[in-house]
């Protein structure tokens, strides 16, 4: 879904960040940001390595490497939207994607349906909201973004992280910590000097995380088993209010929400169901979960 839509190598925030680019280009004296109605419009103002950069929607999918320089250089590159249009019924498609009202207070990415939505809706409070917290909380703009997918419809990417890089620089309460992982990508291309002793990896998931999003469930045994779909959350959630059900016949195992993946246990020579046994290797599940949704 994130691979035909192209917003694949903005939302999945890998490699390596270079902390001094990040920081550099997020100054406020340098940054500028101006409305935009077409691709071709100058509408960032940003400095990196000492070098001063006036860039389009266009330039910045080029230089991000987002999409592909044939869609970017050619006409393809404007078939992809901007931004919300102003007949967004934010209420029908929450109903549409979830099954319940919208309310603004309330609307949380667990409910989504489509586990490849809420996982999308997880990247996008975690890897590019500019909010740094309640990011399971799913926001109008974030039901566009979801909405466009599920339909078919391409989004700019480049627009998308205009959008971010406004927001933050509108509250610029805290560092800029978002898009690193493309700002480190341009400081490559653009051969400017690294700090490679500093370079480190996007903010790491944890699976108290992905389980507050509905996206995996412990069970008794400590055990962390991906979530398919919507209904086996429900059951879990059941499950662990009315208490743990009787004991497994001896000789029979624990059944998961899901036969894989397989649980990892923690090392130490005891029995198979520790309670302390559990993913210890977020790249396992990740990858698992990218494989789950068609990612």
């Amino acid at each position: 879904m994130l691979k035909k839509s192209g917003l694949l190598k903005l939302l999945d925030a890998t490699g390596d960040i270079d902390g001094r680019s990040v920081d550099e280009v997020f100054i406020h004296q340098n940054l500028k940001v101006e409305s935009f109605n077409d691709v071709d419009t100058p509408c960032l103002q940003f400095v990196l390595g000492k070098q001063h950069y006036i860039v389009t929607l266009r330039e910045l999918a080029e230089m991000f490497e987002l999409l592909p320089e044939k869609i970017v250089s050619t006409d393809k590159f404007d078939d992809y939207l901007l931004g919300e249009p102003r007949n967004f019924n934010v209420e029908a498609v929450y109903k549409r994607l979830t099954g319940k009202r919208f309310d603004k207070l309330k609307a949380n990415g667990k409910y989504l349906l489509n586990p490849a939505l809420r996982y999308i809706q997880f990247l996008l409070g975690y890897n590019l909201s500019s909010r740094g917290k309640n990011y399971t909380n799913i926001t109008r703009h974030e039901l566009w973004i979801l909405d466009s997918l599920d339909k078919g419809i391409k989004i700019n990417p480049a627009a998308l992280a205009m959008y971010t890089i406004t927001s933050w620089r509108q509250k610029a309460s805290s560092p800029m910590r978002k898009l690193g992982h493309l700002i480190t990508t341009l400081a490559r291309r653009e051969n400017v000097q690294l700090d490679e002793g500093k370079l480190r990896k996007p903010m790491p998931l944890t699976l108290r995380a992905l389980d507050k999003h509905g996206l995996v469930k412990k069970d008794k045994y400590g055990r962390y088993t991906v979530i398919c779909r919507v209904e086996k959350l429900q059951e879990a959630e059941t499950e662990s209010e009315e208490g743990p059900e009787a004991e497994e016949e001896e000789g029979e195992e624990a059944t998961p929400l899901m036969s894989e993946p397989d649980h990892v246990n923690c090392g130490k020579t005891h029995k198979r169901k520790c309670i302390h046994c559990r993913f210890d290797k977020l790249e396992e599940i990740q990858e698992t979960l990218r494989a789950l949704l068609d990612f």
